[in-house]
């Protein structure tokens, strides 16, 4: 199929009606910006094709103009076979269709209404429209593989008429009906036996293994109940024997440890009574050692309060006297200060005229400086216009002289050499007949009326193929004969090659390659100084307009005149800038020094200043500080010394307390030593003691009752004959194992016959889907290299992973970015699109694709649907015209806003 114009009207936000076309036969880009209407006019064109014109509900409701009592219209010019058609269609009120057909110069009609709508589905070879609602994908036949919709280029799944579509156009014959007849009798005999999953039926279904397979558990539990039984035999008789010796090897440890628990009972008794002492004479020496800390700590307090008193008191007094002196200092410096302010005031009046000075300097070297530029723009101007000029006459010579490109001349130099190696080889493959009579003669060739009169002497000659036959008069027939096939073979290769030299040369003044050759030559030259005169200018331009220089000579004249205004003199006298910046440089050097002068005393003064008021305010803080301090010290020693006691008294209550606490430690020395002579823990080793006394005497217990539950299941044992009943369970699970593998033996055969006849069909498919994968990853190769591999495609033909060149694993389209997803799918869609259009030429759509590939890889995508619309038309929808800017001989259509 093959899109020629497309007319929409009344389509969502399309209100006047908008025509696009004709298109080219290859790739046109239709663009406009975002809410314009490009994807409405793509639904629009697939409405038209493949829904019913009384199609009803909220979906084609919603494409009517928002707001608006207006009926949707659309009209789609397309070819199909050779032949062209034109479809009108009009939604929601008064629906209509029309469908005409291009005969004798115009379009005649077709059909109309409904007949219209299934003669239009007949003809694009789409599925029935469906029941209620808009048509899908699934029903649009060969365009679900080759039109995108905005946001939909992923190919999930194909409708099961295009998938044969597809086998079909690859030539694929899966199956015959005797095949099918075989492959029915296997999946018979194969659901015999297993479930839709591949496993083995269970149920009431389950083949008769599956009761064998259930009944040989219960049977192996049974030998395995007889199998213990007659160990627990064995077991029970080793049991009786071992009862026996624990019992008897318990009352002899059992003896020998009471007489060890004795003398542990005798130790322990003596480490409490040690233990207990020790615990006393520690509490005695931790409170002395209390008592002595804290009285030498009050002694100790008090002392250090009297000295801090002292020492506080003599630093008020201090303070006290300094802060006199620094009074009078600051109100000498206060006067120095108001005498250096009085100066720097002066040095204003001379920075005024400083001031003054310094502008007209700057005023007359902006004036020298714009003078200087104003002239080398005069120059510049002059330049440009004259590169101009000579461009200009360049370009007119050059419109002037036809001359083929270098392609064109390499074409005719070929077809040159084509023209001359046919006609060496048309004479090769001639059959010559030379005639020269002894007499007068009348030859006739046959086929051609006139005879040919020859005297004696003279000769001619017959040339065609594969055979000549002449006729002498008198004489007979003369029949010369060579290979066939050759001759009508070079001359159709000699007439094409003229006509296809006539063609291309007919524009130009000659055929012949020389002269074309130095027409290109001239051609070349003339443009070669085009580009350099074009090179010099755009260096005087500096990617510039020329007029952005004719406004900066004009802006600068401009600021010439107004400082001329301020100056007049400057017109006739030109200002010296030296004179000025020696006068400038005096004035500020002596400004500078007087200023310098003011500014140093000043400072000296306010930081003399400042230094007093800080040293002042310190000593103020500090003797606040110091007072607060001395009142704080007092109070402690008070608190210290409220109890009346003298220091004499307290110190002898602090030796009497040092006395007890020696005397304690030196007791709770001893009674450690008497403590550390008793090795171990005995409290820990006679509870040891006890309880392996206690495990003993149990143990002994335990020995003798098992020694009597043993012989009591040594009797019950010998009355079950397990021996004999284990060799009989053994004779039936052999039995039952050897019908379980017969029957699994068949199940096996089964499968995997069942198997080979699904891998064989499987590879059949694959073969038919082999040349789309080879063709798309062909294509995805051109864009991102071989790193991705090749593309898989299910049986339906739809992508469904990768297999990388570095893994042997399939990988999921999801593991791949956004960008990579886009290019796959869209390669699969071409892939498709070149199998669809061996038959004849078909449409490709691609509505909004491409947003999250890259600049590089969509260069690469440029080039590969430049070569796929050599056997397809293809139609991209965008808001970045730019980025298909760079495809050759495409056609751009803008959809402008209204």
């Amino acid at each position: 199929m093959i899109l020629h114009r497309v007319q929409v009207a009344h389509w969502r936000s399309i209100l006047d009606a908008v025509e696009l076309g004709p298109f080219s036969e290859q790739i046109n880009v239709i663009h406009a910006p975002n809410g314009t209407g490009k994807s409405s006019i793509f639904e629009a064109v697939r409405r038209a094709l493949f829904d019913s014109h009384q199609v009803g509900g909220l979906e084609i409701e919603a494409v009517r103009p928002w707001g608006r009592a207006l009926a949707p219209r659309v009209e789609v010019e397309f070819s199909r076979g050779q032949v062209r058609y034109r479809i009108s269609k009009s939604f929601l009120d008064h629906p209509s269709a029309q469908l005409l057909r291009f005969e004798d110069g115009r379009f005649l009609p077709l059909a109309e209404g409904r007949s219209a709508d299934a003669r239009l589905r007949e003809i694009l070879g789409a599925a029935a429209a469906p029941g209620r609602g808009l048509s899908k994908p699934e029903h649009w036949g060969w365009a679900q593989a080759l039109w995108a919709p905005q946001g939909s280029l992923r190919l999930e799944s194909l409708s099961p008429s295009l998938t044969e579509n597809l086998r079909a156009a690859l030539g694929a014959q899966i199956e015959d009906e005797s095949g099918s007849r075989l492959e029915q009798l296997i999946r018979e005999r194969y659901a015999a036996y297993f479930a839709a999953g591949g496993k083995p039926k269970r149920g009431r279904h389950a083949p008769p293994v599956a009761a064998w397979q259930a009944e040989l558990p219960n049977l192996e539990i049974e030998r395995q109940r007889w199998l213990m039984a007659q160990e627990a035999y064995e077991q029970a008789s080793r049991n009786v024997e071992d009862a026996r010796n624990r019992r008897a090897q318990a009352v002899r440890e059992s003896d020998e440890l009471r007489h060890a628990a004795g003398s542990a009972q005798r130790q322990f008794a003596l480490w409490t009574q040690i233990q207990t002492e020790l615990e006393s004479l520690r509490l005695t020496e931790k409170n002395s050692a209390e008592l002595h800390r804290h009285l030498n700590d009050s002694l100790q307090r008090i002392a250090d309060a009297r000295t801090e008193v002292a020492a506080l008191e003599q630093s008020i007094a201090a303070s006290e006297q300094e802060r006199a002196v620094l009074s009078a200092e600051q109100k000498g410096l206060q006067l120095t200060l108001e005498h250096a302010q009085q100066a720097k005031q002066v040095t204003e009046t001379q920075r005024a005229a400083e001031r003054l000075l310094s502008a007209q300097l700057h005023q007359a070297r902006d004036f020298i400086s714009e003078t200087t530029a104003a002239e080398a723009l005069r120059r510049r101007t002059r330049s440009i216009r004259e590169r101009e000029e000579a461009i200009l006459s360049l370009q007119r010579n050059r419109s002037s002289l036809v001359a083929p490109s270098k392609k064109q001349l390499a074409e005719i130099r070929r077809l040159h050499s084509e023209i001359a190696l046919a006609r060496t080889a048309l004479e090769v493959s001639s059959i010559r007949l030379r005639v020269r009579p002894d007499k007068d003669a009348v030859v006739r060739r046959q086929g051609e009326a006139d005879p040919r009169f020859l005297s004696p002497g003279d000769a001619t000659e017959f040339t065609g193929s594969p055979s000549v036959e002449i006729e002498i008069e008198g004489f007979g027939t003369v029949r010369a004969s060579g290979p066939e096939g050759e001759f009508p073979r070079h001359e159709a290769a000699l007439s094409s090659a003229t006509e296809r030299l006539a063609r291309l040369t007919q524009s130009f003044p000659s055929p012949d390659p020389e002269p074309l050759q130095q027409a290109l030559d001239e051609a070349t030259e003339i443009e070669r100084n085009i580009h350099e005169a074009q090179e010099r200018l755009g260096e005087l331009l500096e990617g510039k307009e020329a007029s952005h220089w004719d406004a900066e000579l004009a802006a600068l004249t401009a600021s010439i005149q107004q400082r001329l205004a301020r100056f007049p003199e400057w017109a006739s006298n030109p200002p010296s800038v030296q004179t000025l910046q020696t006068a400038y440089d005096e004035l500020r050097r002596q400004t500078d020094q007087a200023v310098q002068s003011a500014d140093v005393a000043l400072e000296q003064a306010r930081n003399a200043c400042a230094a007093v008021e800080q040293r002042a305010g310190t000593m103020e803080a500090t003797l606040v500080e110091t007072r607060r301090s001395l009142e704080s010290a007092r109070r402690r020693l008070a608190q210290w010394t409220q109890d009346g006691k003298s220091d004499l008294l307290r110190q002898n209550e602090s030796n009497e307390a040092l006395l007890a606490w020696n005397v304690a430690r030196t007791l709770t020395q001893k009674a450690q030593q008497q403590l550390d002579a008793i090795p171990g823990d005995p409290a820990n080793a006679l509870e040891k003691l006890q309880r392996q006394l206690t495990a003993l005497d149990d143990s002994a217990a335990r020995a003798r009752d098992e020694e009597n539950t043993a012989i009591g299941r040594l009797h019950t044992h010998t009355t079950e004959g397990p021996y004999s009943k284990l060799a009989a369970c053994e004779e039936r699970i052999a039995a039952l194992k050897e019908r379980i593998a017969r029957e699994t033996l068949q199940m096996d055969a089964v499968r995997l016959l069942h198997d080979t006849v699904a891998e064989i069909k499987a590879a059949a498919i694959a073969a038919v889907a082999a040349p789309v994968e080879k063709a798309a990853g062909r294509m995805i190769a051109r864009i991102a290299g071989p790193k991705l591999g090749s593309i898989a495609l299910t049986e339906n033909f739809a992508p469904c992973g990768i297999h990388p060149a570095a893994s042997s694993q399939r990988v999921g389209l999801d593991n791949f970015s956004g960008g990579e997803q886009e290019q796959l799918f869209l390669v699969c869609r071409l892939a498709l699109a070149e199998v669809l259009a061996r038959q004849e030429r078909q449409l490709v759509v691609l509505d909004d694709v491409l947003n999250a590939t890259d600049t590089g890889r969509l260069a690469r995508v440029l080039a590969l649907l430049e070569d796929a619309a050599e056997h397809l038309q293809i139609v991209i929808l965008t808001c970045h015209p730019e980025r298909y800017r760079a495809l050759n001989g495409a056609e751009f259509f803008e959809l402008k806003p209204k």
